[in-house]
């Protein structure tokens, strides 16, 4: 998880559009360790992003059942 930040510290100034694929990663991991708050936080995160398809990624974390 903290590679996909690291990365997306990066990423997130030169506007890329693996923006949103680095967000997943990294709600994913925190989901998978457990660790839910975390996950939120990314999440909101996700949301207020400006991420090229935002609603795929969106639709795709939700899919998993993953929500907040």
């Amino acid at each position: 998880m903290l590679l996909f930040r690291n990365i997306l510290e990066t990423v997130d100034k030169q506007n890329h559009g693996i923006i949103g694929l680095l967000y997943i990663n990294i709600i994913s991991a925190a989901v998978e360790a457990g660790d839910k708050v975390e996950a939120a936080v990314w999440y909101k995160r996700l949301l207020s992003s400006h991420s090229p398809r935002l609603s795929d990624y969106v639709k795709y974390l939700n899919n998993r059942g993953i929500k907040f």
